[in-house]
Parts: structure tokens; sequence; C-alpha cells
């Protein structure tokens, strides 16, 4: 067998093996009074947040098909867990007024820099594609909530 094959064979063993190693999809154990919909005031805007946001953003990960194929899950579940490190809306109880007020900061450079959602995010899940006129709305409410 050529040195080729011998290679090839290994990769492919390699990815088979790997599919074994499949990412924890559990929902973290968590106080529901403290997540932002509970907190904050509901209305049209919270589920635009919900609908673009909360897959990387809360606890309430709807894991897609593409995250039983490795390493894919490994990459997406980065983009989790640094979603979450940045702002979790699970935990938004948790927060300060002034770290809320930050977070409303923060949210609103994002969406009208149109860092988020991102569009690899959008592209893969077209729910979470947030409209001009939704943007404008969401814009006015988190600037609003920013005292």
């Amino acid at each position: 067998m050529s040195g080729k094959k011998i290679v090839l064979i290994g990769i492919a063993a390699g990815l088979v093996v790997i599919q074994f190693m499949q990412i924890d999809k559990e929902k973290p154990e968590y106080d529901s009074s403290q997540s932002f919909e509970v907190i904050e005031e509901e209305n049209n805007n919270m589920t635009i947040l919900i609908d673009a946001c909360y897959d990387c953003h809360s606890y309430e990960t709807e894991y897609p098909w593409y995250t039983y194929i490795q390493p894919v899950a490994w990459w997406v579940r980065g983009h989790i867990r640094g979603g979450r490190n940045k702002l979790n809306f699970s935990e938004w109880g948790k927060l300060s007024q002034q770290e809320r007020e930050h977070k409303f900061h923060e949210m609103t450079e994002e969406v009208i820099g149109g860092i988020m959602p991102p569009q690899g995010f959008v592209n893969m899940h077209p729910e979470a594609e947030i409209s001009e006129e939704d943007q404008t709305a969401l814009i006015q409410w988190l600037r609003a909530q920013i005292n």
C-alpha cells in the first residue's frame, strides 16, 4: 500500500472515530425566574431577540442537525460558549442595573453595526434574520432601556 493510501485511510478512520465524541447538548440547570423574558417587559422586540439571539446567548439553544457531525459541532459549541460568556439571557437577573444598561448599549452597537446576528448564523437559520423595520424598532427599544 502506498503512503498516500495509508494517510487517507488514517484520516478517514480519524473522522469516523471523532463522530463518537459528541458535544454536551444538555440544558444547564438554572433559575428560569432570572431569565430575560421573565424580568423584562414582554413585547415584540423581545420576540426578535429570542429568534435572533437565544441559540447562542441563552441556555435555550436549539441544536441543529449539523451539531451531530464532528468537528463542526466542536466549532458550534465554541461559538455558543463564547456567546453565553459575553451575554447570557438566561442569567439576566444576576446582572446589576448598571451591567444591564451596559449590555443594552452593547446590543445596540452590535445590531447597528450588523455584527449581530452574524450573517453566517442567519444563512443557516433564516428565522434569525432581522428585517430593516424590526431592526429599527429593536434599536429604538434597546436605546430606551439605557437610562
